[in-house]
């Protein structure tokens, strides 16, 4: 079994619960290359396990950060 806790960006593993409010969890609406695969993650709420293989068990819950018009 595996812990998911330090992913940067949204992924298929992670459950959405809302946006962080905090003007320090702001993002903009540049990333660097390879990393479209979701929003930026401001913070967990309840990790995700994986199984051994990589399979889903549980799905982690993030806040993510509030994205910037810039």
């Amino acid at each position: 079994m595996q812990i998911e806790y330090k992913s940067l960006y949204l992924q298929n593993f992670h459950t959405k619960i809302g946006y962080h409010n905090s003007p320090y969890m702001r993002t903009t609406m540049l990333r660097p290359s390879g990393q479209d695969q979701g929003e930026e993650i401001a913070c967990y709420k309840w990790p995700g396990l994986l199984d051994g293989g990589g399979r889903l068990i549980r799905a982690g819950e993030v806040l993510c950060k509030i994205k910037d018009k810039r």
